[in-house]
């Protein structure tokens, strides 16, 4: 009590306060072990994680809970379904342009803009906190899936991009060669286009 100089007057006056501000320290703390567990489960374990077919995802023709529906002028030809959802109309968008890059892909066979908050109808990766919902999931040609996440430049370095690279890199080694991840950004943040880094991204 002293160390701060608080009186025992004032901690009798403000207890409520008080007891607020220490959950939401403890709170804090807690997840940032949660987050430092994961992590090191994650990218410090045996290097022998493997993905097991009996928990395969596979995106239900029949059902996709778009809250709303792809607009846009530009023809989205390989879509698994009839429209995208919740990508916005304007070609400049920046996840429409990716779409749009990722649908003029020769090397993909069908994609499907994956929708968040859905864990039943759309593919997710588990993050110490919650669940990682990937912007785009891909068939390409050769069998192979490949998944992408857009980031934004002002958010490709934050410490939940650098969180998401890690579980997809992670996932993708797992996978042993049949899956791949990309954080694609921006041309000015990445230094090369959108097309290219989904282009290197294939190996």
């Amino acid at each position: 009590m002293t160390a701060r100089e608080f009186e025992l007057t004032y901690l009798a006056r403000h207890v409520n306060a008080l007891a607020d501000a220490a959950a939401t320290r403890i709170a804090t703390l807690l997840k940032s072990q949660r987050r430092v567990a994961f992590q090191q489960s994650l990218l410090e374990g045996p290097g022998q994680a493997r993905l097991d077919a009996r928990f395969d995802f596979k995106f239900d023709p029949q059902r996709y809970p778009a809250r709303w529906s792809y607009q846009g002028r530009y023809q989205l030809r390989k879509h698994f379904y009839p429209l995208p959802g919740e990508l916005k109309a304007e070609m400049d968008a920046e996840e429409t342009a990716c779409a749009i890059a990722i649908d003029r892909m020769p090397q993909v066979k069908r994609w499907v803009r994956n929708l968040e908050l859905q864990p039943q109808s759309s593919f997710w990766l588990p993050t110490a906190t919650d669940r990682f919902y990937p912007d785009f999931v891909a068939e390409l040609e050769d069998g192979r899936l490949l998944v992408i996440e857009y980031k934004g430049g002002d958010r490709y370095s934050s410490d939940d991009s650098r969180e998401k690279r890690d579980i997809g890199a992670v996932w993708a080694s797992a996978s042993r060669g049949r899956c791949l991840f990309v954080m694609v950004t921006d041309a000015a943040t990445a230094g090369r286009s959108v097309e290219v880094q989904l282009s290197s991204a294939l190996g």
